[in-house]
């Protein structure tokens, strides 16, 4: 449209101002181009301005300045509308009521989820619970089925606290309750990991770690491979994720932190940090402690000296602050306590709280707040002990803290939030293992690319209709018993007849071809089939040792084997007398149970001559 106002701008974004009075005929030429006949000093000069005219102008006509009057007059009432306008365009924007939402499960149902992180692109996410397992999703590859591409154990047996993404996205820092951070890349293989402490050394800075379990871990926002983590041993610790040394074990590892922070309370006792941040500007780290305080750390400065900004009373103390967070301008900071308060501080000036909000419920150390995209908004959740009460997602303004909605009621205690500033989609991770992702209707990114997809259709060549499917192993003769233990097994054995050895039983009736008159042995059954003339001789009682002898004369006189072969060769057989012997001995020597000891027994004489007596 062409109007009054006198601006006319070509498609290289010139303007060319010009006045009612200057302007007085608009032509068409032949080459589709506007000339303008200006006046200048009474003179008329005619002169072309702009590239060629497009073809949705070719058809101007004389209407035109008539709608160009109308404008102008509704010109005025239209810019009064615009703030309203405005105004409910974000309202409608950052209304989580009509947002669509997304449930994913994270795994266990019985294991809260401790984090949710997007990458800053939205491309990625990486979830983390109390069920030691840590996930990743990408939402380009999925589908409507919501399923993960990759899960990892990455600690063993601790409870994962978070686990967030780097500025570029490439590297995932996870803490968990052991006392050695870990870096990973962004498929989910491990980078390094922090060196282990000397926990016998009681000055936390000659130690190259932490000694004690961790509680929570950031990046910072301004260099990429610089990151903080914070443990219980009081100290927060400054690492440098390039700075990576093999050890012994071909083992990667950060072999010592290269900045240190004791976090002390007023009375300069130890005090642990359970929360922290980074400012917008990446100079300064806020921790929040235990004893209640919000402490900042100037790192251009001596980190050994005191903090630059110390809120003492900022929460109760002895509950531990479970997450401090900034606005995108730097400004306001919003932090959640262990008794049950929301807080929103201005940060240029921190004497005394701007707003407050109490009796938000907080039972988990990782529950969290996250500010909208456009500043103007701040999440938190709200968590409940089973089923005793109803957990809450509520959404406060960020001036005063008051209700900008009324509070979304959740099936399970809220644990952790984000509001992606890129995708404007809100994540929450909740005490029964379920995510979800709530997203406008115009979104086309994020968890919005797999909602669009359809779920895969099952192929013909996957199903199988009433045909059995045989298990290996499943008949009992080929199934593999299970393991018991010695003394059952060894009573099991008992009874088994083949394993035990058990004799046979005598048989009351036939059995397994087996009868009773046949014997319940063998034996008995070769004693059934004996001769008749040996059961005569059992019936007569006569043992076989009377019989054999009966025919030793018979024997003696009418040799059958050797004794005939040396009968007449050899002499007659003269038989050995032992006890002839034994007595002529004793005789000469004397019984030897009347020899002395220690005396020489005498040696017979073997030149006698002896007699023997019949």
């Amino acid at each position: 449209e062409i109007t009054n106002s006198s601006f006319i701008h070509s498609n290289d974004d010139n303007i060319i101002n010009s006045t009612d009075s200057d302007i007085k005929n608009i032509e068409i030429n032949s080459n589709k181009s506007i000339v303008t006949t200006v006046s200048s000093d009474g003179e008329d000069d005619d002169y072309e301005i702009g590239p060629p005219i497009p073809k949705e102008l070719l058809n101007i006509s004389e209407s035109t300045s008539k709608n160009a009057d109308e404008f102008n007059d509704n010109s005025s009432d239209n810019d009064e509308s615009d703030d309203e306008s405005d105004d409910n365009v974000l309202l409608y924007k950052y209304n989580i009521n009509l947002y669509k939402d997304i449930i994913m499960n994270h795994g266990n149902a019985n294991k809260p989820v401790s984090t949710v992180c997007l990458d800053p692109g939205g491309a990625r996410l990486v979830t983390a619970g109390y069920d030691f397992q840590l996930r990743l999703w990408d939402f380009a590859s999925m589908n409507r089925n919501f399923k993960w591409f990759r899960e990892l154990t990455p600690c063993e047996s601790h409870q994962l606290f978070s686990a967030t993404f780097s500025l570029s996205g490439h590297q995932i820092l996870v803490i968990a309750g052991n006392s050695q951070p870990l870096v990973l890349d962004r498929d989910g293989h491990t980078v390094a990991e922090c060196v282990k402490g000397d926990q016998y050394i009681t000055d936390m800075s000659r130690t190259a770690g932490h000694v004690a379990m961790m509680h929570s871990g950031c990046w910072s926002p301004r260099q990429v491979s610089q990151f903080a983590t914070s443990s219980a041993d009081g100290t927060v610790r400054l690492w440098d994720s390039t700075d990576i040394w093999t050890d012994y074990m071909k083992k990667q590892i950060y072999k010592h932190h290269h900045s240190l922070i004791k976090c002390r309370t007023k009375d300069g006792h130890r005090t642990v940090a359970t929360a922290m941040t980074w400012t917008r500007d990446g100079h300064c780290l806020v921790t929040g402690c235990r004893d209640g305080s919000i402490l900042s750390w100037d790192l251009r400065r001596n980190l050994a000296l005191r903090p630059t900004i110390a809120i003492r009373t900022a929460h109760t103390p002895s509950t531990d602050p479970t997450a401090v967070a900034f606005n995108a301008g730097g400004d306001n900071l919003a932090t959640r306590g262990g008794d049950d308060t929301l807080k929103l501080w201005d940060w240029r000036q921190t004497r005394s709280v701007l707003a407050e909000v109490r009796d938000l419920s907080n039972l988990y150390p990782t529950t969290n707040v996250a500010f909208s995209p456009d500043d103007r908004l701040i999440v938190t959740g709200t968590s409940v002990r089973g089923n005793h009460g109803r957990a809450t997602l509520n959404v406060f303004n960020r001036l005063d803290l008051s209700y900008y909605m009324d509070p979304i009621i959740t099936p399970s205690s809220v644990i952790c939030v984000q509001w992606h500033s890129r995708i404007n989609q809100l994540l929450t991770g909740h005490a029964d293992g379920s995510i979800v992702v709530r997203y406008p209707s115009d979104s086309q990114k994020g968890a919005a690319m797999a909602a669009a997809k359809s779920k895969p259709k099952l192929k013909q060549s996957h199903t199988v209709v009433e045909e059995p499917i045989f298990t290996p192993h499943a008949l009992p003769s080929l199934r593999k018993d299970k393991v018991k233990m010695p003394h059952v097994q060894a009573v099991l054995d008992r009874k088994d007849p083949m394993k035990s050895r058990r004799p046979d039983l005598p048989l009351d009736r036939g059995i397994a071809g087996r009868t009773k008159t046949g014997g319940s042995s063998l034996a008995h059954y070769v004693a059934s089939m004996a001769p008749k003339d040996l059961v005569a001789l059992n019936e007569n009682k006569e043992s076989i040792r009377e019989r054999i002898l009966r025919h030793a004369d018979v024997a003696d006189k009418q040799p059958m084997w050797i004794t005939p072969a040396y009968k007449r060769t050899q002499p007659d057989m003269v038989h050995h007398d032992k006890e002839a012997e034994d007595a002529r001995e004793d005789e000469v020597t004397g019984p030897l149970w009347k020899k002395v000891r220690g005396e020489n027994r005498p040696r017979p004489n073997t030149n006698a001559n002896y007699c023997f007596l019949e």
